[in-house]
């Protein structure tokens, strides 16, 4: 029998990403067919595919100019040459492809799961969440400890921003642990990552711990508790945009409808944002000590962002982080990596 070839062989190491990837698609597909829930799924899944290829241009043009700017070579165009043009650049492109179609597949159904966690389990655990904050933060909305540094409006618009920029994440973050960085284990172990994150995290515990988080309390349950934060908010918009409100209020128009399209659904515990805001720290301090920094402090942008917009409540960023890092130790138990060496 003739022996693989090396193409293929490399293709099969990813078989761990394909096959909790695949796996996650298809128990999702079987949950929402339970609850009648109508998919689209190679249409939407195409849409989303080609929001994923599309930050490979311009993600690959930001790359080669910091190559550029860091490395002052004599011939810029000789350099690219070296790093963007050989066979084993070309070939991690390759690989990269099975490994989106995965994941833009997965995330229409991560977004119809999310719109029909009513169908799964009513929202009731909103009051317990407060409580758990109210006892961790010395009986305060954490909201409120941090609104004396927080509640400037320019301050809040600026939050709401980077908390909004989160989406590159998603694309841009993918494309690059999987077409740009050259480390296979490390390819490895945040792809598997990243699917048990969203599937655990972000579909078992969100069902499971079924909320809808402060900004939504009113409008849905009549609650007031979270009204300051919120009038707040709408004040401070009418000074500088604060980005969050617009689509606060999609995503409710959405839930009104009952649309399980992508980017749809409410849920609050615990925080996506957070665990892959998270989890992408953990991969790029096993690169470089100055990302491993750089997204560290991304990652407590999120975390104080996510209370301060009104999306979460502050357990939900804590539970969601405790559990990101489990899963990465885990990961890391088959697959393991080391950090960037620190220097001399």
């Amino acid at each position: 029998m003739d022996q693989p070839s090396k193409l293929n062989t490399n293709l099969w190491r990813y078989w761990p990403v394909y096959l909790v990837g695949l796996g996650s698609v298809g128990l999702g597909a079987v949950a929402l067919a339970s609850v009648e829930v109508p998919l689209r799924p190679f249409v939407a899944a195409f849409y989303n595919l080609i929001l994923f290829l599309g930050a490979w241009l311009p993600l690959t043009s930001i790359l080669a100019g910091w190559e550029i700017v860091t490395n002052r070579p004599e011939s810029p165009f000789a350099h690219l040459r070296e790093h963007f043009f050989t066979r084993e650049y070309w070939k991690r492109q390759l690989h990269f492809l099975p490994i989106v179609a995965c994941i833009a597949l997965f995330m229409i159904n991560f977004s119809a799961m999310k719109s029909a966690i009513p169908l799964f389990h009513a929202y009731k655990w909103d009051e317990a969440f407060i409580a758990w904050d109210r006892m961790i933060f010395f009986g305060q909305d954490p909201w409120r400890l941090l609104q004396p540094f927080l509640g400037y409006p320019i301050v809040s618009s600026l939050m709401s921003g980077l908390y909004h920029l989160w989406i590159l994440l998603i694309y841009a973050g993918c494309v690059y642990m999987g077409a740009h960085q050259p480390n296979d284990m490390l390819r490895i172990r945040y792809f598997v990552s990243y699917f048990l994150c969203w599937s655990v995290i972000g579909v078992v515990m969100a069902i499971w711990l079924a909320s809808v988080g402060p900004v939504f309390m009113e409008p849905l349950f009549g609650d007031t508790t979270f009204a300051p934060l919120m009038r707040y908010l709408e004040a401070a918009n009418e000074e500088y945009p604060v980005l969050v409100l617009a689509v606060q209020q999609q995503l409710l128009d959405w839930h009104a409808t009952g649309d399980f399209g992508l980017g749809r659904g409410i849920s609050a515990m615990p925080s996506m944002h957070v665990s892959l805001a998270v989890l992408f720290w953990l991969g790029m301090r096993d690169l470089s000590r100055v990302a491993g920094w750089i997204f560290g402090i991304y990652a407590w942008i999120i975390f104080i962002g996510s209370i301060h917009t009104g999306y979460h409540y502050a357990v939900d960023g804590i539970i969601a982080a405790a559990v990101t890092w489990v899963i990465w130790w885990a990961v890391g138990r088959i697959y393991p990596t080391s950090r960037a060496p620190r220097p001399n």
